[in-house]
């Protein structure tokens, strides 16, 4: 009799600490999530930063070009004119889906 009540003390306290165990996985994981989601934003933002500095180094290579002068000059400002057309011509497009 002893030994069964014993048996399902052991039982009973194993059960108990999977239950702190759980417990504890539960909020590590939850707050891993909540840092997942900071780093997803924070690398969103980080892409938009770049697209956006990358657009700034089109302009300023376009202002470079429009500047200085020669048939090698001219050839890459009408390319990126056509570029800066073709990506015009695409928003139009989606904007009339």
């Amino acid at each position: 009799m002893n030994k069964g009540i014993n048996a399902v003390q052991e039982i009973k306290s194993f059960v108990e600490n999977l239950q702190k165990k759980k417990e504890s996985v539960d909020l590590k994981n939850t707050q891993l999530e909540k840092e997942l989601a900071q780093i997803k934003d924070d690398k969103k933002n980080l892409l938009n930063e770049i697209d956006s500095l990358n657009e700034k180094i089109k302009m300023l290579k376009l202002a470079k070009k429009i500047e200085g002068s020669g048939d090698e000059k001219n050839k890459d400002l009408k390319l990126m004119i056509n570029e800066m057309v073709r990506e015009i011509d695409k928003c139009i497009a989606l904007i009339n889906k």
